[in-house]
């Protein structure tokens, strides 16, 4: 009798058909589509294993029956591990239905290794709920494996594995895991939060507006503006000692370094994203595209002449800003995941429809996520104590 499983993601919202070619070694693969999803056959002289992806219907529907599974396994009763798993399971983006005729050997073993670690599933087989490494989440009696791995998006699981987060920072990772879902934006499934409100220093009004107006002029300079003339500006307008030592080296090298001049001209993204934070624009949307400069420039050229502008600056609320620092920073590790692995990232970082694709360091939108990861550390005194020191790690 065959063998069955069925895999449960929360972090991805699709697989490409070239990663399922990645799964299968040395079988021959087939690909059919059904009114009930895309089935893909790995089949040896001896063993066939079959992944089927579950359409959007399906997909509910399993989800659904998977939470049943889960209530009749701890006898009606879910105590607190359980209903949070319950609530991890209504987060199911992807279910994979997965056969194995006529049973399961090191080949289908090796198959599904490759696939949970894709996945970061939870994997159901009858009797128990696993996760992606073997480990027990929830079995008979609601019993489990101390060494389970927390399950993504669950402030109860997180908090048992030691991490300080507090309900705000978790709600707050929910919600940018939600958004970034909608996208098929693939995710971090580990623990990972920006600073409470409670604990965030943020800067100074003045000194976010003073850096806007040098990186501003400095964008400026990097178009081509004579540099002799923007040093000028930046100290009568008494903003030269808010210059960052590496800047100050860039207006005053005598050698025009084109590279680092079109690095200083992603800047303006920097600048829309602290505009944004004083609330100077109304919106911070999903970087798919460069900002508005003529809107900027609109912004942008009465305040740099305004010399009250410094002065009456305010920051918006402490917890929008955190918002999109986090949303940003897991935005920010899809893209260097997809370059460590060699994968290119879709022109809009949108991986939920056909977009072109680009190689990560050829894309535009890549540049907005990391002026805007920079600016957004800076704000919240993260990654470095200046401007130049600022970190963006993932």
């Amino acid at each position: 009798m065959p063998d069955e499983f069925w895999l449960y993601s929360q972090t991805t919202a699709a697989i490409e058909e070239s990663d399922m070619e990645f799964l299968a070694l040395e079988a021959r693969m087939e690909r059919v589509e059904s009114a009930q999803g895309i089935h893909y056959s790995f089949a040896w002289p001896d063993l066939k294993v079959v992944c089927s992806i579950l359409g959007p219907a399906g997909a509910a529907a399993a989800a659904a029956k998977l939470q049943q599974a889960a209530i009749r396994l701890c006898g009606n009763q879910p105590g607190d591990r359980a209903r949070a798993l319950l609530r991890q399971i209504a987060k199911t983006s992807l279910v994979v239905q997965v056969t194995v005729d006529p049973g399961f050997d090191e080949r289908a073993a090796l198959l599904m290794d490759k696939l949970n670690d894709a996945l970061q599933p939870i994997v159901f087989g009858g009797s128990e709920l696993v996760d992606a490494h073997g480990k027990v989440l929830l079995g008979p009696d609601g019993s489990f494996d101390a060494g389970a791995a927390p399950l993504p998006g669950s402030d109860l699981l997180a908090l048992e594995e030691g991490d300080t987060a507090t309900l705000n920072q978790v709600a707050r990772a929910d919600r940018s895991r939600a958004t970034l879902l909608a996208r098929g934006v693939p995710l971090y499934t580990r623990a990972m939060y920006v600073q409470d409100e409670e604990a965030l220093r943020l800067r100074l009004p003045a000194e976010v507006a003073r850096r806007i107006l040098v990186l501003y002029t400095i964008a400026r300079a990097a178009e081509g503006a004579p540099r002799e003339g923007i040093i000028y500006l930046l100290q009568m307008s008494k903003l030269w000692d808010a210059v960052s030592p590496l800047e100050q080296s860039y207006l005053e090298d005598e050698e025009i370094d084109h590279s680092e001049s079109h690095r200083m001209m992603w800047r303006y993204e920097a600048v829309w994203t602290l505009l944004w934070a004083l609330g100077e624009v109304e919106e911070l949307p999903w970087p798919a595209r460069g900002c508005n400069l003529p809107k900027l420039e609109s912004v942008l050229d009465p305040l740099a002449t305004d010399s009250g502008f410094i002065e009456r600056a305010r920051l918006i609320p402490a917890a929008t800003i955190l918002d999109a620092r986090d949303l940003t920073l897991r935005l920010h590790w899809a893209i260097r995941n997809e370059y460590r692995n060699q994968r290119t990232v879709p022109f809009n970082l949108d991986w939920s429809d056909e977009y072109d694709h680009l190689p990560v360091y050829n894309c535009p939108a890549v540049h907005i996520v990391e002026q805007r990861h920079h600016a957004l550390n800076w704000i919240c005194r993260s990654g470095g104590d200046d401007w130049d020191s600022v970190d963006v790690q993932t």
